[in-house]
């Protein structure tokens, strides 16, 4: 209850004041003498609350939050006028919020706060205002001079406990430098005079492995983990600074535990709670000194690589023209001091003056172009020498598209370059060499073969007309003569064989006339032995797209010799289709062959037995040529054996399947000329074969790919059809383009077939390379009609056929 009489009130302000001056003495701060004031305040007074504010700018915040917190809600927003008197020391008692001037304005505001009637008395230090104790009241109130002189006691025992403005800066400035020392990532660490640590923050000890910083408090820098060297040159280079941080030392922390740290350290001199000290900031680079040796491993690394490969790299930067060499491109190219300019113009002249025209080139197209930079050339060196670079080169340029700069590699490529020419020379040499054998093979054959031609025919005749008594001697100088014939022709084959100059001509045959022919031919063979040839093949026709005279050849060996080393039993010729291939079989019962030999059956000259001890006339070159014509038809031959229980050959083709134009097999004498149908549709290529049934072999590829696939096959197609819109990315006029670039089709006539009939597409289609022109739709005799015209050699228009 508030005293009545001006005594009892007297008293309760001396013992008020004595309370807070009894706190003060004792050191209270602020904020608890705050409390005190208020908890002694409330019996005293009417019913209300009472609080200390800070006044800033217009509005009045709790003096215990920051001003500056986003968290800080300002409690109440003054009038300019209120502001005004506070700031000048003057008590603001205001009665009823709503009828006085300063309120007026938000008295509705306070209202719903809870406030009527506020008194705001001022605390002002060192001339300014550092904060207002309020006291409010929900209902309207006829403030009393004891109310107001009471707060305004309890005001002027506040303000001393306020700090001064210097004190409060100070004490700001100190809780920053302690947050940013607490914050900084960075170790710091503070000596005294005589090197021992007094102060830590917790990045020093983290660098240390330590989870106190107070651990260091008291060590040396060397005790800390710095050599002894380290923490007296940081000591020295503190003392010897100007003002500021000195430079900045390498060195590294032994550490009690864990490994070396490596670290960046800067010392410089200050004054720590008024004494002289040494502030040493400390940052931890190990990762950076690793990646740092990492890179430099690496560099070393790829210097040896470069060094090893005889390469070094290049920048060149074009605004400027200048040239920057790497030290392994230095000793790629060794040039004396002064010999290069840094310049274009100074590599050029080194570049041999038979390569400059070209490396020239090479360089304008790489710069105006932006593409890759790429040559060969030689350059000429001081000491006389000329070495074969290889350059590569890659232009980075600006947003506009103006080069900037072009980095690059060159590389020594002498060694190399010698090694082509000489294999250029020795391919040469070997050409000219072939060309000679073949030339001398080619004599020996007509010097070999005339007269042979008499023998032979003249024995044949003379079998004929002499008595029964020397028919036999006839007959010997025959065979004699055929077998050399026969050997003539071996050696002849394998040397067309291994020259590249055999040609296949592959044509559809059907293998199983091709092996019953074979076989009824070789029946005589063993008419004089307990032998039996015989065929075994499917009931149906086989076809195979093959070289006829290849596919005899292969049969005559393989049969011939089963016939020739089989003395009794049977020999076995069978047909297997199989998916994708088809197998020939040859079976015998004879001698076998040792399994020690079986590795070299296929070489040339080799038999089994030799010299005195061959059993067997023959030149051993049947199954070597045998295997090469395998090979040149894309077959594969397999061979097994077991001495005196004889021998299977397999030869695998592959299987061509039914026939496009004609169930029936077409034979050796009536081959039809082969025409590749180039159209992605399904409709147009069964058009296409029945109108040419019987008259050409139609073959279709969808793409051109698969055009091109099947054009580099032997032998090459006699027309090509082409549609020109086969699809979005590519169309028959590109593909006309990649059929012209093969050689074997230079000449071969290619027809476009297509949709487009505008006036003037033909001779557009003409003048892009086509021979022919076919618009869609069209009839069986303008078809043949236009293909008589493009292909003179096998297209035959029908009598009175109509102009296409």
């Amino acid at each position: 209850m508030p005293p009545a009489t001006a005594l009892e009130q007297a008293q309760t302000r001396l013992d008020l004041a004595h309370r807070l001056s009894t706190a003060l003495a004792h050191g209270t701060t602020l904020e608890p003498l705050t409390h005190l004031a208020v908890e002694h305040l409330h019996p005293l007074l009417p019913t209300g609350s009472i609080s200390l504010q800070r006044l800033t700018g217009q509005q009045l915040y709790p003096a215990f939050s920051p001003a500056t917190s986003t968290r800080a809600t300002p409690t109440d927003t003054v009038s300019p006028e209120h502001g005004a008197a506070l700031r000048d020391g003057r008590t603001v008692a205001i009665e009823a919020t709503d009828r006085h001037t300063y309120t007026r304005a938000r008295a509705a505001h306070l209202r719903t706060a809870g406030v009527q009637a506020l008194v705001d008395v001022p605390l002002r230090r060192d001339d300014r205002l550092v904060a207002v104790l309020r006291m409010t009241t929900p209902a309207p109130h006829a403030w009393t001079a004891y109310e107001t002189t009471l707060l305004e006691d309890t005001a002027r025992h506040l303000t001393l406990a306020c700090p001064t403005h210097t004190e409060r800066v100070l004490r700001e400035s100190e809780e920053r430098w302690r947050k940013l020392v607490l914050l900084n990532p960075e170790a710091l660490f503070i000596n005294d005079t005589a090197g021992r640590v007094i102060y830590a923050n917790q990045a020093a000890a983290d660098l240390l492995g330590l989870d106190d910083p107070e651990a260091v408090v008291g060590q040396t820098l060397r005790e800390v983990g710095l050599s002894a060297d380290d923490a007296g040159t940081l000591i020295r280079q503190a003392r010897s600074q100007e003002p500021g941080p000195g430079p900045t030392m390498h060195a590294h922390v032994t550490r009690p535990a864990g490994p070396i740290r490596h670290i960046e350290a800067r010392a410089t001199a200050i004054t720590y709670e008024g004494h002289d000290a040494v502030m040493t900031v400390v940052r931890d680079v190990t990762a950076q000194h690793a990646f740092e040796q990492a890179m430099a491993q690496s560099q070393h690394r790829l210097d040896q690589a470069l060094t090893a490969a005889r390469m070094g790299t290049w920048e060149w930067d074009l605004p400027t023209d200048t040239i920057r060499w790497s030290d392994t491109m230095a000793r790629v190219i060794p040039l004396p001091d002064g010999h290069f300019d840094g310049r274009l113009e100074g590599y050029a002249a080194l570049v041999h003056p038979e390569d400059r025209p070209a490396w020239r080139a090479a360089v304008e197209h790489s710069t105006a172009t932006g593409m890759p930079f790429r040559t060969e050339h030689r350059v000429c060196l001081p000491d006389g020498r000329i070495e074969w670079i290889a350059g590569e080169a890659q232009v980075t340029c600006d947003a506009d598209g103006t080069p900037l700069r072009m980095n690059g590699t060159a590389q020594v490529i002498t060694e190399r370059k010698e090694a082509e020419f000489a294999l250029i020379e020795a391919r040469e040499k070997a050409e000219e060499m072939s060309r000679l054998k073949s030339a001398f093979l080619a004599n020996m054959s007509h010097e070999i073969r005339t007269p042979l031609t008499a023998v032979i025919g003249f024995a044949s005749v003379l079998a004929e007309e002499v008595p029964e008594s020397q028919r036999e001697l006839a007959r010997h100088i025959e065979q004699g003569g055929r077998r050399l014939l026969n050997t003539i022709n071996s050696v002849l084959d394998l040397s067309l064989i291994e020259s590249g100059n055999l040609k296949i001509r592959r044509e559809r045959l059907d293998l199983n006339r091709e092996i019953r022919t074979k076989v009824a031919m070789l029946q005589p063979l063993v008419h004089d032995k307990p032998l039996t040839l015989r065929a075994v093949v499917p009931d149906h026709p086989v076809p195979v797209e093959l070289d006829a005279a290849c596919l005899d050849r292969i049969l005559n060996n393989l049969i011939g010799n089963a016939i020739k080393f089989t003395a009794r039993g049977s020999v076995v010729v069978r047909v297997t289709p199989d998916p994708g291939t088809v197998s020939i079989s040859i079976q015998d019962t004879g001698i076998g062959i040792d399994a020690t030999f079986l590795p070299h059956l296929f070489d040339a000259f080799r038999q089994e037995s030799d010299g005195l001890t061959r059993s067997h006339e023959g030149s051993g070159l049947g199954l070597a040529i045998t295997r090469h014509l395998v090979d040149l038809m894309h077959g594969e031959i397999s061979v097994t054996s077991r001495k005196h229980e004889g021998t299977t050959f397999v030869v695998r083709f592959p299987y061509a399947g039914p026939s496009a134009t004609n169930a029936t097999p077409v034979s050796r004498e009536a081959v039809l000329p082969r025409l590749l149908l180039v159209e992605d549709t399904a409709i147009l290529p069964e058009l296409v074969r029945r109108m040419l049934r019987g008259r050409y072999t139609v073959t279709l590829a969808r793409s051109e790919a698969e055009a091109l696939a099947l054009a580099r096959q032997d032998p090459p197609f006699d027309v090509v059809l082409m549609d020109i819109n086969l699809n979005a990315e590519r169309t028959g006029i590109d593909a006309l383009g990649s059929l012209r670039a093969l050689p074997a089709y230079a000449g071969v006539p290619i027809v476009a077939v297509t949709a487009y009939a505008l006036p003037g597409d033909r001779e557009r289609f003409l003048d892009l390379g086509f021979s022919a022109y076919l618009s869609k739709p069209f009839t069986r005799e303008q078809l043949l009609h236009m293909l008589a015209g493009a292909d003179p050699a096998h297209g035959t228009a029908d009598p009175g056929s109509p102009d296409a």
